[in-house]
């Protein structure tokens, strides 16, 4: 990030400070000869730790910090069916709040729908809208399965932001209840959940064919561990428009809450390496069919999921407005690369039985892009040489060594590992009980998955 700032001493002087991978400079003498921080760089920090508050007439004085890239989400998400994928703890209730303030205030006889998978979610987001914007608690209303007087929130037009779970709001919708041609803005919570016959995609597809002028926004921290899914996300929400942040992006770093990070860099196994070699000439080959076709212009070397699931967006947004043709083709190869980005995340960072798992359910798939990635060579030559590959990955060694090292010096400790995949959880837990630890495995209920389950009281004990 970038800033200029006149000098304290020369009248019509400016210099440039700028904030960069965690490191301050400035073009000013006292920073470029002595290399210190200068007065510069202290005034724009001083700045920078002053909050400020959103200004806006339907948001409370001093109620939401004013944070540069909520602001510019939320001024995007007007535009479009939106997206919004950020990390947990930074703030996508609070982009919510501001797309709602906004809509709220340009058509004063609309309304707001704000849905979460769950009750005590959806009552979560109703006081967090009381306290920061400007509407008391007669302008909204609660729909979840267990409130009885639904009716009574739909037909009530002082009601401005209604609050609800999605399969309430369906039931209702399904019943004729629900005018939602009344509604400016749909707010879609926790919207990695919308597969196929999940109410989020009903409630997005009836909400785009009523409104005339509709409006979502789905947010999420997960859009899914397998990229097809977020492609799914994008199809069932009618999504035009992708905002992704990662934790790695500048202009979120500074609100990150300080955390102690070791690093410990490995090489992964021979035969992990051999697989990710073969997946990347597979994902290789068929960017090169989207250079062909003009689609892709950044350099290869810069194409990320970030860039795949745009162009996703962007070509769904040509196929609902009937340019059709070659995009169907298309988003099909764009979702087989992103299920190849998957599978060499795994190789990379899980046990191969992961990546083993995962082939698995491509080939079962019923997904047009699944089935014609299934049929390639390169897939099946993939999933051979993963079938054959027997070794555990060197983290698993790396991270017994650790908790080995760090349970002698403090027995009385205890430790807690996150796994993204349940049965690399599976494999670090039968690892160091071998060593004679005392581990135990915590997971959720993993709706349709094999595995063991844990309940809430489990869960609890």
């Amino acid at each position: 990030m970038r800033w200029t700032v006149p000098s304290f001493t020369k009248p019509g002087v400016e210099y440039v400070v700028e904030h960069r991978d965690g490191e301050w400079t400035c073009t000013c003498p006292d920073f470029t000869f002595r290399r210190r921080v200068c007065k510069h760089i202290a005034q724009v920090q001083q700045e920078l730790s002053r909050p400020r508050y959103v200004a806006h007439p339907m948001v409370r004085e001093g109620a939401i910090e004013d944070r540069e890239y909520q602001r510019e989400i939320a001024q995007r998400a007007l535009e479009a069916n939106t997206l919004v994928v950020l990390p947990t703890a930074l703030g996508k209730t609070v982009i919510a709040e501001l797309v709602a303030a906004e809509v709220l205030h340009r058509y004063p006889g609309s309304r707001v729908m704000v849905l979460a998978p769950t009750k005590p979610l959806a009552l979560q987001h109703r006081e967090s809208f009381l306290r920061h914007l400007r509407l008391e608690p007669s302008e909204v209303g609660v729909v979840t399965g267990e409130v009885n007087s639904r009716e009574m929130v739909w037909d009530n037009p002082s009601i401005r932001v209604v609050f609800g779970t999605p399969q309430a709001v369906w039931n209702d919708c399904t019943r004729g209840r629900v005018r939602l041609e009344e509604f400016a803005l749909m707010v879609l919570d926790e919207c990695h959940r919308s597969r196929e016959r999940y109410a989020y995609t009903r409630l997005a597809s009836e909400y785009v064919r009523k409104c005339p002028w509709p409006l979502i926004l789905a947010l999420t921290a997960s859009p899914g561990s397998d990229e097809e899914k977020v492609m799914q996300v994008v199809t069932n929400l009618r999504i035009e428009r992708v905002e992704w942040r990662t934790e790695e992006d500048e202009e979120v770093q500074r609100y990150i809450p300080g955390v102690k990070v070791s690093w410990v860099r490995l090489q992964i196994p021979e035969q992990y390496q051999l697989i990710r070699t073969e997946i990347r000439r597979a994902i290789e080959s068929r960017l090169r069919e989207l250079y062909a076709a003009g689609l892709l212009r950044v350099p290869m070397d810069s194409v990320n999921r970030k860039v795949l699931v745009q162009l996703m967006a962007r070509l769904r947004a040509e196929i609902d407005s009937g340019v059709k043709g070659a995009n169907m083709h298309y988003m099909s190869l764009l979702s087989s690369i992103l299920s190849l980005y998957h599978a060499l995340e795994l190789i990379e960072s899980q046990h191969v039985h992961s990546l083993r798992e995962y082939l698995k359910e491509v080939m079962q798939s019923d997904l047009r892009s699944h089935r014609m990635l299934a049929r390639s060579p390169d897939f099946q030559r993939i999933a051979r040489m993963a079938e054959y590959c027997s070794v555990d990955h060197t983290k698993v060694d790396a991270l017994c060594a650790i908790i080995d090292a760090h349970l002698r010096e403090k027995p009385d400790d205890r430790v807690i590992v996150f796994a993204n995949i349940r049965h690399t959880a599976e494999v670090l837990v039968e690892r160091l009980n071998e060593r004679g630890h005392s581990a135990r495995l915590f997971v959720g209920k993993a709706e349709g998955k094999e595995g063991p389950r844990m309940t809430q009281e489990e869960q609890m004990r």
